[in-house]
């Protein structure tokens, strides 16, 4: 089974990126043009499908940081 996310996290965000930036290249893609004139918005359509054991593990992943990430004192 597969999980679709939106792409969120910055690495994800990056390699869409340089897919697309290559694929422009080889083909010289109006499309591939087009989506990145506008990042940001594209970035908001984007979705990743992975496998759900992947997407657990990256949700454990997340957890285990933000537990370990020290908190401000007020």
């Amino acid at each position: 089974m597969v999980e679709a996310l939106p792409v969120q996290r910055e690495i994800d965000k990056a390699e869409a990126k340089s897919l697309i930036e290559d694929h422009l290249k080889l083909t010289g893609s109006p499309r591939a043009e087009k989506l990145l004139s506008n990042w940001e918005k594209t970035c908001k359509k984007l979705i990743r499908v992975i496998p759900k054991t992947k997407a657990a593990l990256e949700a454990a992943e997340e957890q285990h940081e933000a537990a370990s990430t020290p908190k401000a004192k007020a």
